[in-house]
């Protein structure tokens, strides 16, 4: 699929919960992609306060998150105090058809993303790097 502002890695209408992330919590999901994409977004609670922050990073898939992690970001952005349940979007240089990782880190205050009982088929969640049921709501 190519992004066109939204790349639909869950199933909506499903219900869903929200999934911490503060200090050196990570939540990430795996996704394959057919065509060219240019960016990725997640929408992320902030408990209703506002305050905090995250950092949005896409890197390519390496067969595992520590070794995606470890060839380096494609693109990287810090958020701070945002709204509750904005949508972050991660933009950048347009990349090729593949396999990536999109991850949440470094949260302060209270933070999180949403996570929904179903993805795609073909994309993984992960929380600090292991694997989860549901998926994270990114897009």
């Amino acid at each position: 699929m190519a992004w066109d502002g939204n790349l639909q890695l869950f199933h909506r209408g499903e219900g869903h919960e929200p999934q911490a992330i503060a200090g050196t919590t990570t939540a990430g999901v795996r996704f394959a992609v057919e065509n060219a994409i240019k960016g990725v977004s997640a929408c992320c609670p902030s408990y209703n306060n506002s305050r905090g922050g995250l950092t949005f990073s896409l890197y390519p898939w390496a067969g595992s998150v520590v070794a995606s992690r470890a060839r380096g970001a494609i693109a990287t952005k810090r958020f701070e105090d945002f709204e509750d349940n904005q949508t972050l979007e991660l933009s950048f240089a347009k990349q090729p058809a593949g396999v990536y990782y999109a991850e949440l880190s470094r949260g302060t205050e209270r933070v999180g993303v949403w996570k929904a009982k179903q993805g795609r088929q073909g994309v993984e969640s992960f929380l600090d790097g292991c694997p989860v049921d549901g998926v994270f709501e990114f897009g």
